[in-house]
């Protein structure tokens, strides 16, 4: 049925394909399992790609294959590259591909074959934004620097002079990467591409004002070294950015600024869903402060407020996962009715909404 189902079955058996108990199968029972997680992994359907790299992973922690980085979905590469290898161990979530609370602190070494995968892809990306305007090309090659970034924390020197020097949108790239393990280096190498003026500051703001998206998000993450104060006010003027990948980039100065409100009116602009910036605000909103946002977490799981909630799964196992993090941080029983009238309401939920249900009546 992974192989050859269709739609809803496909999900469910993908998922349940990653659920089976390795240690109770024989080796011919798991060999027959890697074929229909490669498969699934390959699927144009981002839950099946979810469920079969979850099943890889766990047959091959250290699995790689090099078409991901141009034919995953954007919310599974981000995992693939980043999630597995930062997930922190009080993260409730049983797959290696949660994106929920995890900071950008590297826990397992990446191999060889992975890294040197995202520098290679990484030069790649930088020279097709060079010469393509595509919104998807932007984000792929951004996704590189931030892993190579949180890659570089477990040895710079020996992967800083694999980095390419060529052209100025490498630059950027590399700025990104560099503040990502140390804010003070990225800032200094933004200088070298930074626009002319009096004052570092200035520089910044000039930039924030380039046409291009790369740019702007680029000196956001060289603002990470500035003056609480400074930097928190150059993350307002690019949460207002009509580029998402330009919001994306402020997330990260507006949560080491405590800026709970504004991120909270961005996830709750009447007008507009973006899914993957609005994933981890929500998730950077609960890092800030659990309580508060355990009401908006339940509106979300319940789908409830915005039709786009309802609709974005993922959004909702995040909000599904904060409501757990409740019950067992915080002793918020209550919140169990949430699941429950979510279950009751939807009989057959998608996989990503019932993992959180499960674990809170297993843990209630």
């Amino acid at each position: 049925m992974a192989q050859e189902g269709e739609g809803r079955e496909k999900e469910l058996a993908g998922f349940a394909l990653a659920a089976l108990p390795l240690d109770e199968l024989t080796e011919e029972e798991i060999a027959l399992i890697r074929l229909p997680a490669q498969t699934l992994a390959r699927s144009t359907n981002p839950l099946c790609q979810f469920a079969g790299l979850w099943a890889l992973f766990r047959l091959q922690p250290q699995a790689w294959e090099n078409f991901w980085v141009d034919g995953l979905d954007i919310n599974a590469l981000g995992a693939v590259l980043k999630a597995r290898y930062a997930k922190p161990t009080e993260c409730a979530c049983p797959s290696p591909l949660c994106l929920h609370y995890h900071p950008d602190v590297l826990r397992h070494r990446p191999p060889t074959q992975v890294v040197e995968a995202v520098i290679e892809s990484l030069a790649r990306y930088a020279d097709r934004i060079a010469h393509e305007a595509g919104q998807g090309v932007r984000w792929r090659g951004w996704w590189m620097a931030r892993a190579l970034g949180l890659y570089l924390q477990f040895s710079p020197d020996e992967l800083l002079h694999l980095l390419p020097a060529k052209g100025r949108i490498m630059a950027m790239m590399a700025t990104v990467a560099f503040a990502h393990f140390d804010v003070q280096r990225g800032l200094e190498q933004a200088l070298e591409w930074l626009p002319k003026a009096p004052t570092v500051r200035e520089r910044l703001l000039r930039a924030l004002k380039s046409p291009e998206p790369i740019e702007r998000s680029s000196a956001l993450y060289a603002a990470r070294a500035l003056p609480a104060e400074d930097g928190l006010s150059l993350a307002l003027l690019g949460l207002s950015d009509p580029s998402v990948l330009v919001r994306f980039a402020a997330r990260r100065l507006l949560e080491e600024g405590k800026a709970w409100e504004p991120l909270y009116r961005e996830l709750m602009h009447p007008h507009e869903h973006k899914r993957l910036l609005h994933r981890a605000i929500l998730n950077i909103l609960a890092r800030l402060d659990l309580e508060r946002t355990l009401k908006v977490a339940s509106e979300i799981y319940r789908g409830r407020g915005k039709e786009a909630w309802r609709e974005d799964l993922w959004l909702r196992h995040d909000a599904g996962y904060i409501l757990l993090a409740g019950i067992q941080q915080l002793g918020r029983s209550d919140l169990l009715e949430v699941f429950r009238t979510v279950l009751e309401r939807e009989p057959h939920p998608s996989p990503l909404v019932l993992l959180p249900a499960v674990q809170a009546f297993l843990s209630g």
